[in-house]
């Protein structure tokens, strides 16, 4: 019997390794301790008080999109791609590929895409992000504010990202006069 529970257990341990590794979810939230133990030398800008760390499968969010239609194609083929909120929760929105470069400079930076699309639950929640070589980059419009979401340390990693309310982020430059 005892040779019967340690085979059950392990079959057990390792079909709930296998779920946990082939599962769907591209984001997950993380301590900052656990990125600064994996990223030296690497900290989210002062100016930001108060974010969530996420970390995210990159080449699968990358790959994913890259399926998403150009806004202006008919029919359009949006994506559906999660999003972390600096609650913590994870919102899907349907994405489209939006053209920002003439076609021309499109051809010469192929890496560099812009995106567009609203939160599935909630069409008033807006989206435009960007995927380029330092990461992906996201502004999100909801009617409880604006967010980002951001590569937590850019040029070391696209893994890893802070996500904060704009409104938590503290600029120490002064405001424009013109009279100056």
């Amino acid at each position: 019997m005892n040779i019967l529970n340690k085979h059950f257990t392990l079959l057990s341990l390792c079909f709930i390794f296998l779920l946990n590794s082939c599962s769907n979810k591209i984001w997950k939230i993380q301590s900052e301790n656990s990125i600064t133990n994996r990223i030296s030398n690497c900290k989210v800008s002062t100016q930001i008080v108060k974010y969530k760390c996420w970390m995210l499968k990159f080449e699968k969010l990358k790959s994913n999109l890259l399926k998403a239609g150009l806004i202006n194609d008919k029919p359009i083929k949006p994506v559906i791609i999660e999003i972390p909120s600096p609650d913590g929760d994870v919102i899907k929105f349907e994405m489209y590929q939006s053209q920002t470069m003439s076609p021309e400079l499109a051809k010469q930076f192929p890496e560099l895409k812009s995106y567009m699309g609203n939160a599935v639950a909630d069409k008033s929640t807006t989206i435009r992000a960007n995927i380029n070589e330092t990461g992906f980059h996201a502004l999100i419009t909801s009617t409880k504010g604006q967010w980002l979401v951001e590569p937590y340390c850019i040029r070391k990693s696209k893994d890893f990202y802070c996500c904060y309310w704009k409104s938590d982020f503290k600029s120490n430059r002064e405001p424009f006069n013109e009279n100056r």
